[in-house]
């Protein structure tokens, strides 16, 4: 299998180990639901897209498993992803468009149609070293052929990963035969990380009175380039400039010290807007904090060698 992962390296196929014991169940029922046998099967169990190919115990492992690679990188997709993931605490959230390009409905009550989003690791902690972590899954009901709809997903809890070294897919299946037969995908995709940071949280101004300079300060924001922010001020003594953008982005902060009274301010908030042309959508609060009056510096001496 490693073989094969490195051979088909640069092209679109991912290949992930399930834990055969604690494998998510809508995964794991895929296999079975290909296997037309009615005896025992030995490991491993293997298969290609959502059943469509299937192997058990051993074979030819070379030949076989690049066979049924091979057999499904030349069949159409039937569907369109694109696909979003995020961490929020200890689970990943995915927001996964998919348009219908095939010519069933999909709808889970006639051919069980799913959306589905897979958690994996780069960890030796297997055969290979691409073991899934974390799964959800969404029902579809009624997704005509050609129609676009969103899903949002939330994993389970993932404990004792490293969260530098994971990976997240998208993918959507349905039964053609209806409820009988195996699996078929109609597509899977690398869903995009999105992350974002605004640095400095809080945001703090110690502002002397006897200082006749403008204050000024400049914020950090980081994030996926397909992201866009607005912020919302209603701060009388402060300006933002400019109030919305996409990221990453520096927006200058000053200070109208005319505004300040004596000691600090009654605390503030910046409200910042997060979304993009997708639909997903964040918020994030950012502390505002400020002092007037004498402000008392302390200048170190720079020694050189």
């Amino acid at each position: 299998m490693d073989q094969l992962a490195d051979e088909y390296a640069n092209k679109p196929v991912v290949f992930l180990e399930h834990d055969v014991d604690n494998a998510a169940a809508e995964r794991y029922n895929r296999w079975w639901r290909a296997y037309s046998g009615t005896g025992p099967v030995t490991l491993p169990l293997v298969m290609v897209d959502s059943g469509q190919y299937i192997s058990y115990g051993y074979v030819d492992f070379y030949k076989v498993y690049k066979s049924m690679v091979e057999a499904e990188i030349n069949r159409p997709a039937e569907a369109e992803i694109e696909a979003y993931a995020w961490r929020e605490g200890n689970k990943v959230k995915f927001s996964i468009s998919v348009t219908n390009h095939s010519n069933a409905t999909l709808d889970y009550y006639t051919n069980r149609a799913m959306v589905h989003a897979l958690v994996y690791e780069d960890a030796d902690d297997g055969v290979t070293s691409r073991i899934v972590r974390g799964d959800a899954g969404y029902d579809i009901y009624l997704q005509t052929p050609g129609s676009l709809s969103t899903y949002t997903l939330e994993t389970n809890e993932l404990e004792g990963v490293d969260w530098d070294k994971l990976h997240f897919i998208a993918l959507v299946d349905y039964r053609p035969g209806g409820n009988t037969g195996p699996y078929d995908i109609l597509q899977a995709a690398e869903a995009q990380e999105i992350s974002f940071s605004i640095r400095p949280n809080p945001l703090v101004f110690m502002v002397d009175l006897n200082d006749p300079s403008t204050i000024t300060s400049t914020m950090t924001l980081e994030g996926h380039d397909s992201l866009d922010w607005l912020v919302s001020e209603d701060i009388e003594w402060l300006t933002i400039s400019p109030t919305s953008g996409s990221f990453p982005s520096s927006p200058s902060v000053s200070i109208d010290k005319s505004k300040l009274v004596l000691g600090w301010q009654p605390e503030k908030v910046l409200l910042f807007d997060i979304s993009n042309d997708d639909g997903l959508h964040f918020e994030e609060n950012i502390e505002v904090k400020a002092f007037y009056g004498s402000v008392k510096k302390a200048y170190l001496p720079l020694l050189t060698r």
